[in-house]
């Protein structure tokens, strides 16, 4: 029992991504561009208005202002 709960415990953190800390983003919407991009590095060479089709203007406006960070 005790060892199961630890590998559950530990696995929720194994899979995240720097964009889940960014406000206004949730997981729709990083798994929709993941499945487009199949990077971080894919996204954050896109350009806004590519982003924008796929997510929204204001998304791609906070997403592009999380990477220039």
């Amino acid at each position: 029992f005790g060892i199961g709960f630890h590998r559950n415990k530990r696995s929720k953190y194994t899979f995240r991504t720097s964009m889940e800390d960014v406000e206004g983003i949730g997981k729709k919407t990083i798994t929709i561009l993941l499945e487009k991009y199949r990077s971080l590095s894919n996204i954050k060479k896109a350009e806004e208005k590519e982003l924008a089709i796929l997510i929204g203007t204001a998304k791609a406006r906070i997403l592009k202002k999380h990477f220039e960070q």
